[in-house]
C-alpha cells in the first residue's frame, strides 16, 4: 500500500530555494532571485535582518543548529498575496550535537517545515562531512539526518528542499534512501554549485512524495561571478 496521501485541488506556486552561503552573492542578486516568487526555502542565512523587504509577508526562521550561537539560519518565507502558513514546526536532526561541537557557522542539523495548502514545505540543512578539515563527521551522519526527516514526513504530502551535500550518484545510500522512502528527486540534472576549482555539479535537491507533482520552469540563477551555491526557482503544480 502506498504511504503517499492524495489531494484533490490543483495548486501552482513558484518556489525559490537558495543556500545563501552567508549572503555570498550580495543584495542585488538576492533581490533579483526573490522577485516574482510565491514562497522561498532558505539555508545559511547569516542574520535574521537579511529577510526584510516590501514584498515579504511572513517569515519563519530558526538557527541551523539548535542552542548554537555560531550557526546561520534556515528559513521559509511567504510573499505578499500568497496563502498564509497554516502551521510551523522544526526538527532537530540526529547529528545536531556533532554539528554544534564544530562551532562552524556553515554547519547545520535542522529542518523547518510549514504547511501551505495541505502540503508540508520543508527547508533542511543536514550536517555535512568535515573529514577534509580534520573533523569526524561523515557521510553516514548526513544520511542519518535525512533518514530521520524522511521518516517524519513520508506519510504526508511534502516538498523538501535543501543542500544534501552529495552529488546525485556519488552516495548510493542516499539516493536509495530517497527512492525507498517514496520520494522523487527533481533537480539532479541541474548544476547548482560552483566549486572553487571551477567544476559545477548539483548539491541542492528538491524531493517530494506528491503523486502527480509537476515541476516546471526550472532556472538556476547565475550571478556575475558564479561561485558556491546558486539560487534555483521552479513552478510546482499539484
Amino acid at each position: 500500500m502506498s504511504t503517499t496521501a492524495y489531494i484533490n485541488t490543483a495548486m501552482k506556486h513558484t518556489i525559490l530555494q537558495y543556500n545563501t552561503d552567508g549572503f555570498h552573492h550580495g543584495s542585488d542578486y538576492f533581490n533579483t532571485v526573490t522577485t516574482n516568487v510565491d514562497y522561498a526555502l532558505f539555508q545559511r542565512l547569516p542574520i535574521e535582518d537579511e529577510l526584510s523587504g516590501p514584498n515579504i509577508a511572513e517569515i519563519h526562521l530558526e538557527r541551523s543548529i539548535s542552542r548554537s550561537q555560531y550557526c546561520s539560519y534556515i528559513g521559509i518565507t511567504r510573499f505578499n498575496g500568497k496563502s498564509k502558513f497554516e502551521s510551523c514546526e522544526s526538527f532537530d536532526l540526529p547529528s545536531s550535537d556533532l554539528a554544534r561541537a564544530t562551532k562552524d557557522d556553515t554547519q547545520g542539523s535542522k529542518a523547518l517545515c510549514t504547511r501551505i495548502d495541505k502540503i508540508q514545505y520543508c527547508s533542511v540543512l543536514p550536517t555535512f562531512p568535515n573529514g577534509f578539515e580534520g573533523g569526524s563527521i561523515t557521510s553516514n551522519d548526513t544520511l542519518k539526518d535525512i533518514e530521520f526527516l524522511l521518516n517524519k514526513l513520508k506519510h504526508h504530502n511534502c516538498i523538501i528542499a535543501g543542500d544534501f551535500h552529495h552529488k546525485p550518484g556519488d552516495f548510493p545510500e542516499l539516493d536509495n534512501l530517497i527512492k525507498e522512502s517514496g520520494f522523487t528527486s527533481y533537480l539532479d540534472q541541474y548544476d547548482t554549485f560552483h566549486h572553487p576549482e571551477g567544476n559545477t555539479f548539483n548539491l541542492d535537491r528538491m524531493i517530494s512524495n506528491i503523486s502527480g507533482l509537476s515541476v516546471s520552469n526550472i532556472s538556476v540563477h547565475q550571478p556575475t561571478v558564479p561561485s558556491k551555491h546558486l539560487a534555483i526557482t521552479y513552478d510546482v503544480t499539484y
